[in-house]
C-alpha cells in the first residue's frame, strides 16, 4: 500500500509522536490531516506536499536523493549518538568529542545521498526547510532562496549555484562549506572541516573549523580556530576566540582571545576551568550558545499517556501529553 490516511485524532498523534517505535516512515501534514507513507514511497510525501506543508521523518535510512521544488518543511528525528561520523568516536582528541555534543541513543534520520534545493521564483521562506537529518552526500542549492534555514543537520558539504540571502545555518556538522553563494548569512554553533569562504566578508559565531581558504576581513566571535591550513586569510577580527597561529602579521586583530598549542586535546572541562569561555557565558566553539546540537525532536512527541476506566460513568479516560521539541 502506498499510503495510509489516518482519520482518528488519537492515532494521528501517536503516529507522529511515537516515531521511535516505527522506523522508516514519512508523515505528511497538510491542513491538520496526517498521511503516512511507507519507506519505498518516502519521496512521494515530498511530491504530494504543497507550499506550507510539513513532512516528518522517523529515524531510519532513506535511500537515494531528493529534490525540493517548493517551500515546504522537512523535519527528521536528528543524528543519533551511535553515529560515529557525527561523534568521531575513536582516534580523535577529547576536544573533538566535547565539541560534537551528546545526544540520544538510537538511529539517525539518514538520507542516503543528496538533497537538492531547486525552488523557482526566489521564494522567501518563513520556516526551517531542513532540520534534524544526516545527509550522506551534499546539500546543493540550485536556485536563489531567501531566508533558507538549515538546522541540526550533518552533511559532507554544502554548496550553491545561485546567490542566497540571509541563510540561517545552525548547529550543523559540515565537512566542507562553500560560501560563495551566501549573502548576509547567519552561521552559528557549527563545526567545519573546511571553510571555503571565497573572498566573502562574513561573520561566524560559536563555530569550530580546521582549514580555511580565501577569507579576507572575516569576523570570528566565540570561535575555535583549529590551525589546520590557511590560504589567503588576511585582515580578520577574532573576538573571544581560541587560536593557535598568530596572524597579526597579515592584518588580523585579536580581542579577548587565547593562544594555545595543541588545543584540540583540551576537554570541555579543561576549557571551562582554563576560562576559555565566550561572552555568552558558555564554552566557545560549537558548544556555545543556546542548546547546540540538541537532538530533541522538533516534531510533536508523546511525553506521557494513560488510559483508565471509570466504572461509575462507564467510560474510558484517555490522557495524552504531546510536546514539541526545541
Amino acid at each position: 500500500m502506498k499510503k495510509i490516511i489516518i482519520t482518528s485524532i488519537l492515532s494521528s498523534l501517536i503516529c507522529v509522536a511515537s516515531f521511535g517505535q516505527s522506523l522508516y516512515r514519512t508523515i505528511l501534514s497538510h491542513n491538520g490531516q496526517l498521511t503516512q507513507y511507507n519507506i519505498n514511497h518516502w519521496t512521494d510525501a515530498i511530491t504530494d506536499a504543497v507550499e506550507g506543508d510539513t513532512v516528518y521523518f522517523t529515524p531510519g535510512y532513506f535511500p537515494g536523493s531528493v529534490t525540493i521544488t517548493k517551500a515546504i518543511t522537512l523535519i527528521g528525528a536528528g543524528v543519533a549518538q551511535t553515529d560515529s561520523w557525527w561523534y568521531d568516536s575513536e582516534g580523535v582528541s577529547a576536544l573533538h568529542s566535547a565539541l560534537l555534543g551528546s545526544g540520544i541513543s538510537g538511529q539517525s534520520t539518514t538520507i542516503g545521498q543528496s538533497v537538492i534545493i531547486d525552488i523557482d521564483e526566489t521564494p522567501t521562506l518563513t520556516t526551517n526547510l531542513l532540520e534534524g537529518f544526516k545527509i550522506n552526500n551534499e546539500i546543493s542549492i540550485k536556485k536563489s532562496v531567501n531566508n533558507l534555514s538549515i538546522k541540526r543537520c550533518h552533511m559532507s558539504w554544502l554548496s550553491g549555484d545561485a546567490t542566497c540571502s540571509n541563510l540561517n545555518l545552525g548547529s550543523c556538522r559540515i565537512g566542507t562549506l562553500y560560501c560563495g553563494f551566501m549573502e548576509n548569512p547567519y552561521i552559528y554553533n557549527c563545526y567545519f572541516n573546511d571553510l571555503q569562504v571565497q573572498g566573502n566578508t562574513l561573520t561566524f559565531n560559536n563555530i569550530s573549523f580546521v582549514d580555511i581558504y580565501n577569507a579576507p576581513g572575516c569576523t570570528f566571535i566565540n570561535c575555535i580556530d583549529g590551525d589546520g591550513y590557511y590560504n589567503e586569510v588576511t585582515g580578520g577580527i577574532y573576538i573571544n576566540c581560541l587560536y593557535e597561529s598568530d596572524l597579526t602579521g597579515n592584518g588580523t586583530t585579536y580581542e579577548s582571545c587565547w593562544q594555545y598549542e595543541d588545543g584540540w586535546n583540551l576537554s570541555k572541562d579543561q576549557l571551562t576551568t582554563a576560562g576559555y569561555i565566550g561572552n555568552d557565558g558558555k564554552v566557545i566553539g560549537p558548544l556555545g550558545g543556546s542548546a547546540p546540537f540538541t537532538l530533541i525532536p522538533s516534531q510533536p512527541y508523546v511525553s506521557s499517556q494513560s488510559v483508565t476506566y471509570d466504572a461509575v460513568e462507564n467510560k474510558l479516560n484517555v490522557n495524552i501529553t504531546v510536546k514539541k521539541g526545541k
